[in-house]
């Protein structure tokens, strides 16, 4: 039998029992609860031990201080990983590490047997999208700032963004994957994002509601859960995309169509009084122009993924094959570490990325699967 990790209340991730409910409780708040390889093979174990001992009927997913839920992996642990794994010779083993334990947590999150409820306040970006998204019901607070960033260190929006920014159309998935624009929650709910706007304020007594229903009946569903928390439920707040009447005319969705480079022109087009062009015009200009191309490609060239499985495998050998360049690290150092903002991609510029350099990142040739395996958990 699996055995549940030992946790402090120190811990980056903590483990709570309320009756029949199991809380993880996200606890890196310096760090915005980014999330680790340790972390990542903690939540598993613990999920593995409920699960197994069937200790708890219902999880729910939160964090301990109101700044952010996740502000997605562990990036500068990645680049670390991948240093030491070079400096031993063994090129291409820290990515391998990293990635593994990041995209193991959501595909067992994601064919986990007990329902799965997260509470999202403050930050959540990239991978803690990930982390909520692909693992069941989801609620966000009034103030949350949402976003997949990744184009701004020379990856791309992974954890089976392929899938959860579709939602809404190409054009929003585009539109959020290529500038990684912040959103809120009005606009993360009108986009398909979640399940409702749950205050920040009324978490512990909604947990508490969670606990009640854990309690009283033991085969919950997604319907049983919504209608514990209904009472808890309240109307976002306008969204600054959907429903704002300054950007009726041009529709941002059709500005986000043909090639990397057209949509970058259908920007520059803008007249200057445009809210967004500004931001968008800049994020299209500075980002990582692979990662930009990469992230089009995927929603504008590939099938889409038949499952939440199929869409992480995918994004598993592409973080892979785009962490083998240099501008994976290159952008780490330039927004987490330095801090400059002034990354040298390779190639600079959006009409520079060649039909072979995607073809170079897209092999997944001699790449291994992914799959869980809670025995190497650790």
């Amino acid at each position: 039998m699996t055995h549940p990790p030992e946790k402090t209340a120190g811990s980056d991730v903590c483990f709570e029992q309320d009756g029949y409910l199991g809380v993880v409780i996200l606890n890196k708040p310096a760090a915005l609860n980014a999330l680790s390889v340790e972390m990542a093979r903690d939540i598993i174990a613990q999920l593995a031990y409920w699960q197994e001992t069937r200790a708890v009927r219902l999880i729910l997913i939160t964090s301990s201080a109101s700044r952010a839920f996740c502000a997605g992996g562990d990036v500068r642990q990645a680049v670390m990983l991948m240093q030491e794994a070079e400096a031993e010779g063994l090129t291409g083993q820290g990515a391998l590490t990293y990635f593994t334990a990041e995209y193991r947590l959501d595909l067992y999150l994601a064919g986990y047997d007990l329902p799965v409820v997260s509470f999202v306040d403050g930050v959540v970006m990239g991978g803690g999208l990930g982390l909520c998204l692909n693992a069941g019901m989801t609620y966000f607070s009034q103030t949350i700032k949402l976003a997949m960033p990744e184009t701004a260190i020379g990856l791309f929006p992974d954890v089976g963004a392929r899938l959860f920014l579709r939602r809404a159309g190409v054009g929003p998935a585009l539109m959020l994957g290529m500038t990684g624009t912040v959103i809120g929650t009005g606009d993360a709910l009108a986009l398909g994002m979640g399940e409702g706007c749950l205050p920040a304020h009324e978490f512990a007594e909604a947990r508490a509601a969670l606990a009640e229903l854990a309690g009283t009946k033991e085969d919950i569903g997604q319907s049983d859960i919504a209608a514990q928390l209904v009472e808890f439920i309240t109307t976002a707040p306008p969204g600054d995309l959907v429903n704002n009447e300054l950007i009726v005319e041009p529709d941002w969705r059709h500005l986000f169509h043909g090639s990397p480079v057209q949509i970058r022109q259908n920007i520059e087009n803008l007249p200057d009084s445009y809210p967004y062009k500004k931001g968008w015009l800049t994020a299209l200009q500075t980002r990582c122009p692979l990662s930009i191309a990469a992230i089009h490609h995927i929603f504008t060239a590939l099938p889409v993924p038949n499952s939440i499985a199929e869409a992480l495998e995918q994004d598993f050998h592409l973080a892979l094959t785009m962490t083998r360049r240099a501008d994976f690290a290159e952008g780490v150092r330039a927004v987490l570490i330095d801090k400059d903002g002034a990354a040298n991609w390779t190639p600079a510029d959006l009409a520079d990325v060649t039909p072979d350099l995607l073809d170079k990142i897209f092999d997944f040739s001699g790449l291994p699967e992914l799959h869980i395996d809670i025995a190497s958990q650790g």
